[in-house]
């Protein structure tokens, strides 16, 4: 039926190593559109200047840009990884530019823009390094904070495709009014065939989804810190035998060191092994749930007073995971420190000892990456709740939006 949507622009501004987060933020948004353009009469509109730009004259590239794409967004997102990017003839880059561009807006009238911006902090290719170029992005990211802007940091597109999902969530929660509905007829011929193919879960599925992977990881997790209490002591105790091995008198004692110490190294891989394939069945349960709770607080834009209790136990869950992982945490890292003690005395040796020191930094990164993850979704659930099932629009912030028919 017709009705009148609110649309918020969501301008994009990055360097050109960004290519991938600019296609994460397009599915985000798609996600989020799917969702609350029908139920909470808000649709956000993806502007970048390969879609909004044209060719033409100016005193430069970003002049042409800045004209043709103007200031009339509503969310400024900016990316940033290995590259600064290209000087204008009024900054050191145009993605400075933009950002100095609607920082200026910002500082004016608070209300007129949301600025958020994200660092990439993903290990680059040694051929790839190009020194002036990081040493300007950390020379910027620093006068972000001298400058009062809370920005973020992620590890990879799937990481940062989940915080950016959120945190456009919850500046639609912001934004978000009554759906404006033009009531019309309705023939059967309007409605389509069902597709059984797309997602069509409910608010109730979803949270069963969240409890059940977060029950999942939880059992795994406790697996896993089972396997480092009955291998901690092990591990330990082939650190201080290969102290020992290596104190060999003659050449016949070094060989059946060398086989010894081949064993070991033999048993710390297995043991590596088990470490990861616990940990990725863990961590895939706490990122499927993770998931869960982004769709259903994109399936909420209010929650009604018979619905708080259940968000409320949500957060509690939440609360326990989080310490959970915090706990979980310390184990891993005494874990890891045990590796550094060996000597590098053997190939085979040496080769275990990085494998493990490898696979458990991978997992506390991904630890830590679920745990930001699931703080951000709190504080979106939070804001569920502020408002309230009678939730009234912010007119201030709404009268800055535009109410276009689609």
């Amino acid at each position: 039926m017709p009705r009148n949507d609110v649309v918020l622009s969501v301008f994009v501004a990055s360097p050109s190593d960004t290519e991938e987060e600019r296609s994460r933020i397009a599915l985000a948004i798609s996600e989020i559109n799917d969702t609350w353009s029908r139920s909470a009469g808000i649709r956000l509109e993806l502007v970048k200047w390969e879609t909004h730009a044209y060719p033409a004259l100016g005193e430069d590239a970003q002049d042409v840009i800045n004209h043709q794409i103007g200031d009339d967004y509503d969310v400024f997102v900016g990316v940033m990884w290995q590259r600064f990017g290209s000087p204008t003839q009024r900054f050191s880059s145009g993605t400075e530019e933009e950002f100095h561009r609607a920082k200026a807006r910002h500082d004016s009238d608070p209300r007129s823009v949301r600025v958020m911006f994200y660092f990439k902090d993903a290990p680059v290719a040694p051929s790839k390094i190009d020194l002036e170029q990081m040493a300007k992005v950390q020379a910027f990211r620093r006068t972000l904070g001298a400058a009062g802007s809370l920005h973020w940091s992620f590890e990879d597109s799937d990481h940062f495709e989940k915080l950016v999902r959120i945190h456009l969530q919850r500046v639609v929660q912001e934004w978000q009014r009554p759906i404006v509905e033009v009531p019309t007829p309705a023939s059967p011929r309007e409605l389509g065939p069902i597709d059984d193919e797309n997602d069509d879960r409910g608010v109730l599925d979803y949270i069963i989804e969240f409890m059940d992977r977060f029950n999942e990881a939880a059992e795994t997790m406790r697996e896993t810190n089972e396997l480092m209490e009955t291998s901690g002591g092990r591990l330990q105790s082939m650190g201080n035998n290969l102290g020992v091995l290596t104190r060999a008198s003659n050449p016949s004692d070094y060989k059946r060191a060398r086989a010894k110490i081949a064993a070991i190294a033999s048993e710390l891989l297995s043991f590596e092994r088990d470490f990861k394939a616990k940990s990725d069945r863990t961590l895939e349960n706490f990122e499927a749930g993770v998931d869960a709770v982004i769709k259903f607080v994109e399936m909420q834009p209010t929650v009604s007073e018979n619905d708080r209790l259940a968000v409320l136990q949500l957060v509690q869950v939440m609360d326990d995971v989080q310490q959970s992982i915090r706990d979980y945490h310390v184990k891993l890292s005494e874990t890891e420190a045990i590796a550094t003690i060996w000597p590098p005395v053997t190939r085979e040796l040496n080769t275990a000892r990085k494998r493990i020191q490898r696979t458990m930094g991978d997992v506390i990164v991904r630890y830590n990456n679920s745990e930001l993850l699931i703080q951000e979704l709190k504080q979106a659930l939070f804001d569920l709740l502020r408002r309230g099932s009678t939730a009234s629009p912010d007119t201030e912030m709404q009268s800055d939006a535009q109410a276009r028919p689609v």
